[in-house]
């Protein structure tokens, strides 16, 4: 991709952003004590094994995420396949080194990160739910056939008991 061409999406995108949400995106990059990790260092953490309790953090994370204000209206005329490549720039640096590209370019990085990192909260959510109740409905179902098999022992004991 061509710089200019970047630069023109840049400008697009961080154009349609609220200040509002200019500014929610910003302290993404901040952290509120040293030594402990943005909420964008958090964000982009890859989630756990999939359980109830990760299923939680992420979506607490999709929460932290849908209260940014970013929608889909704010990439209209950008491909998705450039909010993609912008979104996977982006998870590659650090806080830091976010907050040192240009207002423009860090906002509408953060702005394509946002979005992307909410497709992928959700659809792992769902995957996590999905496993949860195979999971559930498999240990339902061996309890049902423990106590089948519980039952025709006791009835062909009882049977044996009568002959």
């Amino acid at each position: 991709m061509n710089r200019e061409s970047e630069k023109k999406n840049f400008h697009i995108i961080s154009e349609r952003i609220s200040q509002e949400a200019k500014d929610k995106l910003d302290k993404l990059l901040l952290t509120d004590q040293p030594h402990t990790q943005s909420p964008f260092y958090w964000i982009k953490k890859s989630p756990g094994r999939p359980s109830l309790m990760t299923m939680q953090e992420e979506i607490e994370k999709l929460e932290r995420l849908s209260e940014l204000g970013i929608r889909f209206k704010h990439f209209e005329s950008v491909s998705s396949h450039k909010i993609y490549h912008f979104a996977r720039f982006t998870a590659r640096y650090t806080n830091t080194e976010m907050a040192r590209f240009t207002p423009e370019k860090r906002i509408a990085l953060l702005a394509a990160f946002a979005i992307e990192r909410t497709r992928d909260k959700i659809d792992y959510i769902l995957e996590i739910f999905l496993k949860l109740m195979r999971k559930i409905s498999s240990k339902r179902e061996e309890n049902v056939n423990a106590e089948i098999v519980k039952e025709f022992k006791k009835g062909n004991d009882e049977k044996n008991l009568l002959s």
